[in-house]
């Protein structure tokens, strides 16, 4: 096994075990129970996905579905209102900025400032982002 050999394939076999009874008095197309999913994920600590789906029967897949953690989040970000950080005063020594802003519909704005700005830039972002205050 590829993780830890010194571990023994004790667990594994216990675990297989456990599959095997499972699909041995299971109804037909019933998923596998929360409880052996855990198993498999105790087993990821210590084997190989590729020797857990092997040894247990299941697809690669399957096993990452229910056993790494999902990285994308299935609910949308919070909406974040406008954040004032202060007057937008370029420091001499700086040529340019460049500021990207995207509204709650979803539209982007892209604004490159060089030296000192003729706009207000704070009222055109607030105007662009929504915000009436």
């Amino acid at each position: 096994m590829s993780k830890k050999k010194d571990a023994g394939t004790g667990e594994l076999q216990r675990v297989q075990s456990q599959f095997a009874d499972w699909r041995s008095t299971r109804q037909s197309r019933e998923p596998i129970p929360e409880e052996l999913w855990e198993l498999v994920r105790f087993l990821s600590k210590r084997y190989s996905i590729g020797d857990i789906a092997k040894a247990l029967n299941l697809s690669h897949g399957n096993i990452k579905k229910h056993v790494l953690p999902s990285e994308v989040s299935a609910e949308p970000a919070s909406s974040v209102d406008f954040v004032d950080l202060g007057l937008f005063q370029p420091s001499p020594s700086s040529s340019s900025c460049t500021l990207e802003l995207t509204n709650p519909n979803g539209m982007s704005m892209k604004l490159s400032v060089a030296g000192t700005p003729s706009i207000d830039v704070i009222g055109l972002a607030q105007t662009f982002l929504g915000d009436s205050t």
